[in-house]
This record gives structure tokens, sequence and C-alpha cells, in this order.
């Protein structure tokens, strides 16, 4: 995270720059919001721990599906669909044996913005009270746990201007496959058009997405399904440019960019 600062305040210096702002005279960047997509801990007994410290049991079995599912994010990124696995995870606890109190409502966004601080305040004071020898592993699982509730914050929160992208083409991994089976049938075959997918729903009405990936999701017949449901039936073609081989640097792939325009 603080290299892409870095390469963002850069860049921001060079554009000041070459408008002919003399040093001196330009303004603070606002702070950069970003977020990285690492998966939660691993460390099960960690987790128990903690979650046997939360002060609020009604959260339990709600974050324990969090993690597990949180636990792709360091493959599958932004594919983890955060609002879906928030919203599966709340009904989950709300038909268990909390389901009569009024922190599960039928208003599962309200739920969230009353559980998130819960959460990060447990997640504090289980840091805070780190003792005899495993200070530093708390310390480790409470940052990572921090990093994964940003990123279902940031899936979840707005809906988005314009995505960029130039996603990771091919087969998913192992652990992953099930998950991107279930989550996105039209674009499985291809990790390049699934991200295609997922920028699309992350983007408001009207928003843009610009990418340059592999071009086979353009031509095999295994991707048909994903270019007429999604690619043309969810958004607009603005341009394309099939660009052949050689354009990624170390990525033996023909690519191909293209932007499209998300429909209501």
């Amino acid at each position: 995270m603080q290299i892409a600062g870095l390469a963002l305040w850069l860049r921001a210096q060079r554009a000041l720059q070459g408008c002919g702002v003399p040093r001196g005279e330009r303004p603070e960047p606002p702070p950069a919001r970003i977020v990285c997509a690492e998966p939660m801990p691993g460390e099960a007994a960690l987790l128990e721990d903690f979650l046997g410290e939360m002060a609020e049991p009604a959260l339990v079995p709600a974050v324990r599906r969090l993690v597990g599912h949180l636990r792709l994010a360091g493959e599958i990124g932004s594919l983890l669909k955060a609002e879906v696995e928030i919203r599966e995870a709340i009904d989950a606890a709300r038909r268990g044996v909390w389901q009569d109190l009024p922190l599960f409502g039928r208003d599962t966004d309200g739920f969230w913005r009353q559980a998130e601080p819960r959460v990060l305040e447990a997640l504090g004071l289980y840091e805070e009270q780190a003792v005899n020898g495993t200070g530093y592993s708390r310390h480790l699982f409470t940052r990572e746990t921090r990093q994964g509730l940003a990123l279902l914050d940031t899936l979840c929160a707005v809906r988005f201007d314009v995505v960029l992208m130039n996603p990771p083409f091919g087969d998913a991994t192992h652990a992953s496959r099930p998950y991107l089976d279930d989550q996105y049938p039209r674009s499985r075959h291809d990790l390049a058009a699934a991200f295609v997918e997922r920028g699309l729903e992350l983007l408001r009405p009207g928003g843009m997405l610009g990418a340059i990936t592999t071009r086979t999701p353009l031509f095999l017949s295994s991707s048909r399904r994903w270019r007429e449901e999604v690619l043309l039936g969810r958004a607009r073609l603005v341009a394309v440019a099939d660009l052949g081989a050689g354009v990624l640097e170390s990525a033996m792939v023909e690519a191909a960019a293209y932007c499209l325009e998300a429909v209501a």
C-alpha cells in the first residue's frame, strides 16, 4: 500500500509540474484511499481466540463466515462479492440462535453499519491485550483482519464512476474454482472475463470500464455466453482495439483493449 501511495503522489507531482505549478505552491494531495486484497489470517487458533473475546456474541457467526470467505481475497481480489457475502452471513446469523435480537432486523445494510464499528473496536481491544509473548502474532492478525474489513467496506460502500483494469487471465486457482463456478457461471472460463463482469457490477449506470486483457474471451466459443450476456448485455461497447502480441511486458499473450459503458 505504501508503494502504491508513493506512486500516486509522484504522478500528482508530475502533473502539477507539467501545469507549471511551482513546487512551493503545490497543494497537498488528499490522503490516498488504497485498499489491498489480502487474505484474512489463516491461524485458526488466533481466530477462535479473537472470537472468544468479542464483547458482542451476536457477531460471532457472521464474522466467522466472513473470515472464511475472505481467505480467498488474496487469490481473487475484487471478484469476491463482498455485498453478497455480508448479506448471506447476516441472514445466516438471523436464522441462528440470535434471531430475536434487535441487531438482526430486516435492514441488513443498517446491521452492517452497526456491526463493523463493533468488530473494529473488538480488534483494537484484542491487540491491546496481547500478553505472554503473543503480542506480535496478535498484531499481525489484527492488521490483516482490518485490511480484510477495509476490502469489504470498499466493495460494498459505493458504486464507481470509472474502473480500470489489467486483470490476470486464464484458469482460476484450485482453491478459488468452486467460488467462481458458483458466482460467475457466465465468465468462469477465463479470469479476465470474470474481472470484466465484476467491474461492470461495481459501476454506476453510465460509468466507464477500461480494460486491457487477453483477447481470447472475445473470440473463443466457450466465452460466447459472456460476450452475449455481459459484454453486450450489461454494457455498451464504446471502443475496442485488437492489439495482438508483444503488448504486455513478459506476457506471452495476444491482447485487446476496450472501453465499456455500464447500462442500467
